[in-house]
C-alpha cells in the first residue's frame, strides 16, 4: 500500500501527457493531415527522452549530495518547493482551460499545422515528464513503481486513442 502514491503520481502525469498526444493525433487524422503523425510521435518520444535524462541527472545529483545530510535536506526541500509550484501552476491552468482542453489543443494544432510545429506541440509531454522527475526526487518514490504507473497510463491512452478511431471507413 505504501507504493500506491508512487503509482498514482506516475499514472496521473503519464496519462495527462499521453492523452494530449492522443488528442493531437486524433485531430490531425480527422482533418486529413495524417502524414504529420510521425512528427507528433517524434516530438512525444523526444519529450519522454528528455524527461528520462532529467530524472537520471536528478538521481545522480541526489547520490552526489547523499553524504552531506544538510545539503541533501536543502536540495529535497527545494525540489519539493518546485513540485509545489508545478502543481499550483497546473491547477490554475486547469481552472482556466480544463473544461475545454481538447478544444484548446485542437485550436493550437489547427493554427500551426506544420511538421515542426506539431513536433513542438507533442514535445509538451516533456513538461509531464519533468513533473514526474521532480516529484519522484522530492518524494523519494520508487522508480519501478512510478514507471508501472506511467506504462499503465500509456496503455490507457492508447486504448482511448484506438477506441476513438472508426473500425471501418464508409466513404
Amino acid at each position: 500500500m505504501s507504493n500506491l502514491p508512487s503509482f498514482i503520481m506516475g499514472f496521473r502525469e503519464g496519462l495527462e501527457g499521453f492523452l494530449l498526444i492522443a488528442i493531437v493525433l486524433q485531430y490531425v487524422i480527422k482533418i486529413g493531415k495524417g502524414h504529420f503523425r510521425n512528427s507528433i510521435v517524434q516530438g512525444g518520444v523526444a519529450g519522454v527522452v528528455l524527461s528520462i535524462v532529467l530524472g537520471l541527472l536528478l538521481s545522480r545529483f541526489a547520490e552526489y549530495l547523499g553524504g552531506v545530510s544538510s545539503m541533501t535536506k536543502l536540495w529535497e526541500s527545494g525540489a519539493s518547493f518546485i513540485a509545489l509550484l508545478l502543481v499550483a501552476v497546473f491547477i490554475v491552468w486547469m481552472i482556466r482551460h480544463g473544461t475545454n482542453m481538447a478544444q484548446h489543443m485542437k485550436e493550437k494544432v489547427g493554427s500551426s499545422i506544420s511538421a515542426v510545429a506539431l513536433f513542438w506541440v507533442a514535445f509538451i509531454i516533456a513538461r509531464e515528464g519533468t513533473e514526474i522527475a521532480i516529484f519522484s526526487f522530492a518524494g523519494k518514490y520508487p522508480f519501478d513503481v512510478v514507471i508501472m504507473g506511467v506504462v499503465s497510463a500509456f496503455v490507457i491512452a492508447a486504448l482511448v486513442f484506438y477506441s476513438l478511431r472508426p473500425l471501418h471507413k464508409y466513404e
